[in-house]
């Protein structure tokens, strides 16, 4: 018998390789901060942080 896993992939790299174009929501763990952070707007590109704040 075998057992499904689920598991989510979140891409990760330098603050300077972020995606330059991604969508809203997209998570990306940036290992130059050392923790994930996630698209707010994609028109300007913003960055946040878990607690909301621009990075």
């Amino acid at each position: 018998m075998s057992t499904l896993v689920r598991a989510r992939v979140i891409a990760s790299g330098t603050t300077a390789n972020r995606p330059a174009s991604a969508p809203v929501g997209f998570q990306y763990l940036d290992l130059t901060l050392g923790y994930p952070v996630t698209v707010k707007t994609n028109s300007p590109m913003v960055w946040v942080n878990a607690s909301g704040y621009p990075v």
